[in-house]
């Protein structure tokens, strides 16, 4: 199995939120996360007030991310991955 169907999967759940596959770097992982958190608060996967709190996470990694900090995005997305089990 490949990475691409699960993501599209996920995208299928979150349609208000298209990811733009052509995006680049940390704002593809940004987006592709919120992608699945939101399916994942959709499905019941995920409790309303745990997703609150990692939406507000993703969000303050989107701010470096827009100022062109890659590296540092990616170190806080990866924090938030590992701090609610997420791969």
């Amino acid at each position: 199995m490949t990475f691409v169907p699960l993501v599209l999967a996920h995208l299928a759940a979150a349609p208000e939120r298209p990811i733009h596959l052509a995006q680049a770097g940390c704002a593809a992982e940004i987006a592709q996360f919120r992608a699945i958190v939101d399916g994942d608060v959709k499905t019941g996967n995920l409790a309303a007030s745990v997703h609150r709190r990692i939406a507000a996470e993703i969000d303050r990694a989107a701010a470096p991310c827009a100022a062109g900090r890659d590296a540092e995005a990616r170190r806080m997305i990866a924090a938030t991955k590992s701090r609610y089990g997420y791969r």
